[in-house]
């Protein structure tokens, strides 16, 4: 085994290098903006500002601009040492990380079938909310996301003089956008707009990053010498929470109409976020009927969608991909979510849609193993496996939507519970918390709550 290579300079080095080349490029937009004096005030490129000269009146933006960047290029060093950290030392080198502990599992002694279990019982939900610190625009958002991946492409290619030059003026094009667009919002936003940034995280960022923690999982697993079907069924479960739209004790203007709102705007994302993963699986169902059987189960299934959705919804489909019945099914899926795709963004739900996303992850279950009868496991676990996972986490919901409301309203409910009960609830707010914790603790341990002494339960 080599010399290990000294990650801290390695990735200071990184840094360094990033850094001064995404402020000589800020630097050429302010001054082809004819704002020469900004860039004369932007940090870590070598120069100090004049002394003694007037701060200009954005500085403020430009500071802002530049410490996102220098975030930014602390991110990906550090994305980057880990990589060499593993590339050099091997999965279980990274602290924290999957490979690690596995490895410690499996070193004190436990089975792949104890952890695979265990692993399969873990549900972490974290919950978006709309910090009244956070105020950037969602267009800024998207420019940092374009400007990551521009920076993380120049670092990882091999490119040729005309390709650096390209990309160079694609990351100098995406500054002059975050220049010209402004850092915060110049009024304060509305529940939508902070529903709109949070749907861009739920539908652009997780449901394409969630597919890599599974296979980083997966390698980790394997690495560890433990038998890669012994997880199929036992992937941690990450799903997603948001008090947008029904924090109604910290937002006066989150009514029950909004959060009404804001579940339909949910599930229709989500079908939405859907019909885009499944028109992206049916691409590589490309299999032909005349190269493999195609198994009873998917046969049954195809022709009960088919029957479910009508001809003249189904008949398109089953004609464009007359020998590829797992393309098929696949779009027979994707036309019977309940959802159908209208003018301006719009949509509309359908009648005979899917009930619920079991019964689409059935279906691809169906799917999965048909694709295993014939020897494709690893269509079936790179392709389906995926699709499923996405159904398991955003279901037609995209999160869980958390209702926070005043306890002045909880105890205002409670008391009229226990008024129409027969009870006096008006003194329920004033009982002492011990009272209230046992009261409460009671009734929700019987199966008919708030039942009144003299009233038989039968």
């Amino acid at each position: 085994m080599g010399t290990q290579p000294d990650y801290l300079k390695v990735g200071f080095t990184k840094i360094e290098q990033d850094l001064r080349f995404l402020m000589d490029c800020f630097a050429g937009v302010l001054t082809r903006l004819g704002q020469e004096e900004m860039a004369a005030f932007l940090p870590w490129r070598g120069t100090p500002p004049p002394e003694g000269e007037a701060v200009p009146a954005r500085i403020g933006q430009v500071y802002s601009i530049a410490f996102q960047l220098l975030n930014m290029v602390e991110a990906l060093a550090a994305a980057e040492m880990r990589s060499l950290r593993e590339s050099t030392e091997g999965l279980a080198a990274e602290h924290g990380l999957w490979g690690q502990q596995l490895k410690r599992l499996r070193d004190a002694g436990f089975s792949p079938e104890t952890i695979a279990e265990t692993a399969g019982a873990i549900r972490v939900e974290p919950v978006l909310t709309a910090h009244p610190t956070e105020a950037k625009r969602l267009g800024v958002l998207e420019q940092h996301r374009v400007l990551y991946t521009l920076i993380e492409e120049q670092n990882h290619r091999s490119l040729t003089p005309s390709e650096v030059a390209s990309l160079r003026e694609r990351i100098t094009a995406t500054l002059e956008r975050l220049w010209r667009t402004g850092e915060i919002l110049t009024s304060k936003p509305s529940v939508t707009d902070e529903l709109r940034n949070v749907l861009y995280y739920l539908r652009e960022v997780f449901p394409a990053v969630l597919p890599k923690l599974d296979e980083r999982f997966r390698f980790a697993w394997e690495a560890a010498g433990f038998d890669p079907r012994a997880i199929r069924g036992g992937y941690p479960r990450l799903c997603f929470g948001t008090w947008v739209g029904g924090d109604r004790d910290g937002h006066p203007l989150v009514t029950p109409e909004v959060t009404a709102e804001t579940l339909a705007t949910l599930r229709l994302n989500a079908l939405q976020m859907l019909r885009q993963k499944l028109a992206g699986l049916a691409e590589k169902m490309t299999l032909s009927a005349t190269a493999q059987p195609v198994s009873d189960a998917l046969v049954a299934t195809r022709e009960r969608l088919i029957a479910e959705l009508g001809k003249e919804r189904a008949g398109p489909i089953l004609s464009a991909y007359a020998d590829e019945p797992w393309r098929q099914s696949v779009l027979l899926m994707r036309a019977r979510l309940p959802v159908v795709p209208g003018v301006n963004g719009g949509a509309r739900e359908l009648e005979n849609g899917y009930a619920s996303p079991r019964e689409l992850a059935a279906d691809l279950t169906v799917l999965d193993e048909s694709l295993r009868e014939v020897g494709a496991d690893r269509l079936a676990d790179l392709d389906v496996r995926p699709v499923l996972r996405i159904v398991d986490r955003f279901g037609f919901h995209l999160a869980q939507l958390d209702i926070r409301q005043n306890s002045a309203f909880h105890d205002k409910a409670l008391s009229q519970l226990l008024t129409a009960a027969g009870f006096d609830g008006s003194q329920f707010s004033e009982w002492p918390e011990a009272e209230r914790l046992r009261f409460l603790e009671r009734e929700l341990r019987s199966p008919r709550p708030f039942l009144h002494s003299g009233v038989s339960a039968g």
